[in-house]
């Protein structure tokens, strides 16, 4: 070990560089390095479709909040309605169970996808991307329908079409 020999694999080197040397030469772009930017991928260029579903999605636990508080509703007039009978089943709130389930398993997804957003994009000033992290980590449905509205459905500034007239 102090002999002054390097205790690598070898095997294991050449692969991971001749890969990396045949993706190159096949014109393959490799992980942009520290000083390249990273521009107009396709995390800043999402089409119009895409961004509506977007919001859709981040407006989704209005939505299910407002049918938690009617399941709840429907469900104490059940009650009322039921009397004395013991053997009352709260239907609405079994209705809702799998919705809400839906709805949490999306916005864990949705969640991982604007902290992806916010990394990778380029209309986030970099000195704001982890007070946007930590305020969708926090309050999450609050923040997400505002972070969609400013970076996803708003247009860049300066690309609203307008032409030089030079």
């Amino acid at each position: 070990m102090q002999d002054g020999h390097s205790y690598t694999i070898p095997s294991l080197r050449r692969r991971g560089q001749g890969r990396f040397r045949a993706l190159s030469q096949r014109g393959h772009k490799s992980i942009p390095s520290q000083g390249e930017e990273i521009g107009d991928t396709a995390v800043n260029n999402l089409s119009r479709p895409v961004r509506i579903w977007l919001g859709i999605a981040s407006f989704l636990p209005f939505l299910t909040i407002g049918l938690m508080v009617l399941a709840f509703i429907g469900t104490a007039f059940l009650m009322v309605a039921a009397g004395n009978n013991h053997s009352f089943l709260p239907w609405p709130f079994f209705l809702m169970f799998p919705v809400v389930i839906f709805i949490n398993l999306l916005y864990m997804g949705l969640m991982v996808f604007y902290i992806i957003h916010i990394i990778n994009s380029s209309r986030v000033p970099h000195d704001q991307q982890a007070l946007w992290v930590l305020l969708l980590f926090f309050l999450n449905f609050l923040v997400m329908p505002v972070y969609w509205y400013l970076y996803i459905w708003r247009e860049p500034r300066g690309s609203l079409g307008t032409q030089n007239s030079d």
